[in-house]
């Protein structure tokens, strides 16, 4: 090659060096072994002004030409310098810049270094409002009524913004979500997640996890543009409005079961009037029509001994329609309530003086649904009559309590006692508390045994009178 050639070459060298220099994006620069810049691209100069031929300290702020220098000191000691640094341009904008310096090395020595700026500026503030928008959003998240979990297309959890009532946050990261669901509701979650992911539409749905609390879940898709699918779980605690919902739905089913137990009295009402009331009078209307026609006769000692029957019917029909109606429910229930009632019938047997009755009494209410006064009458009236007529005991204890939303009766003498798994058929009217307690969905428990004596306990739900005020707006 002639020196000709060669010249052109490095013409051509130098040429394609400037235009390098002149497009290239970055900052790239060169300084000899003294510290002067003898390369310099167009980024560079705009950044820091033309440094050609000088240290630079002269044109730029004190904080980047110390940067500068202790770069290069350690550069001339052999070392590549990468890292992050921070540096103010020389119109005075504070700049982030990935900083690479390497050694120009010639036989073996440092002959100087070169440099290139990378601007990381707008990622540094990227990456800063991220971080601050996850601190922002973590926090609202720690903060918001909803418990929220993130999890995999698996339910596995890779989030969560609290602990469970049963659960610290550790615990349920890395764990199914479908393990914190009672079992029997799994089911329908599952279904509501594989909807979700599969139409990528919000899916709702009603569970109770394992530790008791009832949550309103929505399951929300996540088109982040991962390769891992994700949804957001959003639960809010329901808890009570369920409990809620159960009590009404008690209630209602209490109120039911009263008016059934209504309709039954209603009938076996009708049976017994139909049979002690209905037909002796039909039986005395038959003797005066017997009677009338022996007057009409002139027999008149014949008619009067019909009359006279007559009259014994009426009376003992007068009796009886007094004892049904004292029997099916005390004008004293009806009147006054359940508690002068249970007053009344104490009363009549202390006034009898078989048993001394101890009596008393803890409750808040005053008036009962009516067939639950009637049933708790009918218990009571049936365990004094038991205890009176077959315990031998001269005392009897007495005991009305409620306990929030339950009564209790106690019923308790210290006779003869008996096997209640040997009860005689009819005897004690056991069946009859039983049954009166399972109509009304509560329990009776009976406990006795030969020579220690007998305790009756009854518990019923308690179901208060409507006010009259409230059927008549209706």
């Amino acid at each position: 090659m002639t020196d000709r050639d060669k010249t052109g070459e490095l013409a051509e060298m130098a040429r394609l060096l400037r235009f390098m220099l002149e497009n290239m994006p970055v900052d790239f620069w060169a300084r000899d072994s003294q510290g002067r810049c003898f390369l310099q691209s167009r980024v560079s100069r705009e950044l820091w002004g033309n440094l050609s031929g000088g240290l630079g300290s002269e044109n730029v702020p004190s904080q980047t030409s110390a940067q500068w220098q202790a770069n290069n000191q350690r550069v001339l000691r052999g070392e590549v310098v990468q890292e992050e640094v921070q540096l103010v341009t020389a119109d005075g904008q504070r700049r982030d810049f990935f900083n690479i310096v390497a050694p120009i090395l010639e036989g073996g020595s440092v002959q100087g270094c070169f440099g290139i700026n990378l601007d990381v500026t707008e990622r540094k503030q990227a990456e800063a409002a991220l971080r601050a928008s996850e601190v922002k959003y973590r926090r609202l998240l720690e903060h918001m009524p909803d418990f929220v979990v993130v999890v995999d297309r698996d339910a596995k959890i890779l989030f969560a913004n609290r602990p469970a009532a049963g659960a610290s946050v550790p615990a349920l990261v890395g764990s199914s979500g479908f393990d914190h669901i009672v079992p029997e509701h799994r089911a329908a979650c599952r279904a509501a997640f594989q909807r979700a992911f599969a139409s990528g539409e919000v899916q709702s749905v009603e569970l109770l996890d394992v530790y008791g609390t009832w949550f309103r879940s929505r399951v929300v898709p996540l088109a982040d543009g991962e390769a891992e699918a994700k949804a957001m779980i959003s639960s809010s605690d329901i808890t009570q409005r369920k409990c809620a919902e159960a009590a009404t739905q008690e209630k209602q089913r209490l109120l039911q079961q009263a008016l059934e137990v209504y309709e039954q009295h209603q009938q076996l009402a009708a049976y017994e009037i139909h049979d002690g009331v209905a037909q002796p009078l039909a039986g005395a209307l038959m003797n005066l029509d017997a009677s009338l026609r022996l007057l009409d006769a002139q027999r008149l000692d014949a008619a009067r001994d019909g009359l006279a029957k007559t009259r014994q019917l009426m009376q003992d029909t007068i009796r009886q329609a007094r004892r049904l109606m004292n029997g099916l429910r005390p004008p004293v229930l009806d009147e006054l309530g359940i508690l002068p009632a249970i007053d009344q019938l104490v009363y009549e047997h202390q006034s009898a003086g078989i048993v001394a009755v101890q009596y008393t009494q803890s409750v808040r209410f005053t008036r009962l649904a009516s067939p639950l006064e009637t049933a708790l009458f009918r218990i009571i009236q049936e365990g004094l009559a038991n205890a009176e007529r077959h315990s031998r005991s001269g005392t009897v204890r007495l005991a009305l309590v409620q306990q929030g939303d339950r009564v209790r009766v106690e019923v308790e003498d210290w006779g003869v006692g008996f096997d209640p798994a040997r009860v005689e058929q009819g005897r004690f009217g056991l069946k009859g508390i039983r049954e009166r307690a399972q109509l009304f969905g509560g329990s009776a428990t009976i406990q006795s045994a030969p020579g220690r004596g007998t305790r009756i306990t009854v518990e019923l739900p308690l179901v208060v009178a409507v006010p009259r005020s409230a059927w008549d707006a209706t």
